[in-house]
């Protein structure tokens, strides 16, 4: 049979066969990986090791996805070919690759020894900080495994599990590696490390993120991560050439700082929203309560980003040269959510507030990607306005501002389920007395943003409360990304499908929270 290259695959391609590898297979599920699944993930390599990324959607995960394995070869007929996403792609191609219902998978046997065993595009050290704002690529590196740190919980009741690794390059510059959640506690050497020499391994991360923490650059994992100990590539070689004659030794920690005992959240105690707003504030226990609630629209005249310091975090003031943060005298900044929505279970509507870490969570992009669309388009962002007809199971706490205001905002302290879009939003029963807010109906065509992203969010809302900012730098924000979305039931928000056709397709959202299990090769 005549297989086509994949190098010639383009949208007008039909009826055309390829015979390609699996190389990498993961699951989407938002950003933080703990939303309903969105794609299957893989990446393809024909004969000629050209690489194209292929997608599953969730509806043929099923039936598609499950009969795709890692290291087997496959003939592929009937798919779609389309233009490759321009941001974290993790091949450098220009097309991809759909599977559709109609789509044929057949495993070769005895394929030849011919097909790519790594993809891998290397970036050197010297280059992460300038990728650091790359949102096109996803990032490679080679280096000698130095140093594993052992795993350790942060968050909200130490609900995530993270771990630094660090590599060395021929040159002994050092870079840290953050991995999240199941890669962070599945990670281990003990296939390939030789107790007798205690050497430096060498390894191969492939999809990952540069970022940066207190001035230093590092890379986060993503669910597109994965890594190799000891490739067998020529860039390697190098590196076992070294470790041949370097007394260098790894530093791991022991077996008691491996074991993690993973604390149980609390027993919170549910209440409804009618419930929370008929709360004295004096008598919110410190863990606060959970509630399950449904978007039900953003809150008027309430700025939803601000310039936060890249060093300390802090909010920085605008001046007439850019902005300066009044706390350390840093003028770089990254905008971050302050978001506030207004959310009902159909007992009641109230506001609630949360910062980045969290906010992300809920839109399920980084601030900085919003508020360049905003400043660029009609109207605000479509992922914003996206969030209404979501629904979570939130921990909440009442904001200090219920002190000295009539109307009571809930902070988010955490999200414990994300249940995914919802069909309708609940009706509300006979507003509590501090409600008078009305169901929206329709979203306006809204007029170009001037001064800043938040100018027309007043037209997403006929709440007329507008929020106290109390507890602002509550937290400081520590990087993890967002949450995704299906479908349930209520009050029917036809005007969102547009919107919520966009976000459909952003399969690679920044700083994910990793689920896969990493393959590992020997050499």
């Amino acid at each position: 049979m005549l297989f086509t290259p994949v190098a010639e695959l383009h949208p007008q391609s039909t009826n055309v066969v390829i015979r390609v590898r699996v190389i990498r297979k993961w699951e989407f599920r938002g950003a933080t990986n703990d939303g309903p699944l969105q794609y299957i993930n893989l990446v393809l390599a024909d004969e000629q090791g050209t690489p194209i990324h292929a997608e599953i959607a969730a509806a043929l995960a099923v039936d598609k996805g499950s009969l795709i394995e890692i290291e087997k070869v496959y003939e592929l007929k009937r798919f779609r070919v389309t233009p490759s996403r321009n941001y974290f792609k993790p091949v450098d191609n220009n097309f991809m690759i759909q599977f559709t219902l109609y789509t044929q998978a057949k495993v070769v046997k005895d394929p030849p020894q011919v097909f790519p065993r790594y993809i891998y595009k290397l970036t050197c050290f010297e280059n992460i900080e300038d990728n650091i704002d790359n949102r096109t690529y996803l990032i490679d590196v080679l280096g000698m495994l130095t140093q594993i740190n052992p795993p350790h919980l942060i968050g909200y009741n130490n609900s995530t599990i993270i771990r630094d690794i660090f590599i060395e390059n021929t040159s002994d510059m050092s870079l840290k590696i953050t991995l999240w959640g199941n890669q962070a506690s599945s990670f281990s050497i003990s296939d390939v490390y030789n107790q007798s020499n205690n050497q430096p391994i060498v390894i191969l991360l492939v999809g990952f993120l540069a970022k940066r923490f207190k001035g230093q650059p590092y890379l986060s994992s993503t669910t597109a991560s994965s890594w190799y100990f000891n490739p067998g590539i020529p860039e390697a070689q190098t590196y076992y050439n070294r470790l041949q004659t370097n007394d260098l030794q790894l530093i791991q920690p022991t077996a008691a700082e491996e074991e993690i005992l993973l604390s149980q959240p609390p027993n919170l105690e549910q209440k409804t929203v009618e419930e929370l707003l008929n709360i004295d504030p004096d008598m919110f226990p410190p863990e606060g309560y959970r509630c399950t609630v449904t978007i039900s629209r953003i809150v008027q005249n309430s700025k939803w980003w601000y310039p936060s310091c890249s060093r300390c975090h802090k909010s920085s003031s605008q001046t007439s040269t850019g902005y300066h943060c009044t706390s350390c005298g840093c003028t770089d900044i990254n905008f971050r959510y302050k978001l506030s929505f207004i959310a009902t279970d159909g007992t009641c509507e109230a506001e609630f507030f949360c910062f980045d870490s969290i906010a992300r969570k809920i839109v399920g992009k980084p601030c900085d990607n919003l508020v360049t669309a905003a400043a660029t388009s009609q109207g605000p962002p479509a992922a914003l306005v996206a969030i209404v007809c979501l629904k979570f199971t939130l921990v909440v706490t009442i904001n200090m501002s219920a002190y000295s205001v009539t109307n009571r905002v809930f902070s988010v302290l955490s999200i414990l389920t994300n249940h995914g879009r919802q069909t309708f939003i609940p009706s509300n029963m006979p507003s509590h007395p501090q409600q008078e807010l009305d169901t929206q109906d329709e979203i306006p065509s809204l007029p170009t943003t001037q001064d800043s992203p938040a100018t027309s969010m007043a037209k997403l809302s006929t709440c007329s409360n507008e929020r106290n900012e109390g507890d602002a730098q509550r937290i400081s924000e520590l990087n993890n990304e967002e949450l995704s979305s299906p479908p349930k039931r209520y009050l029917l928000i036809a005007h969102l499908s547009r919107a919520t056709s966009l976000l459909d397709h952003e399969c690679f959202p920044i700083d994910m929270n990793p689920i896969k299990s990493t393959i590992t090769f020997g050499p």
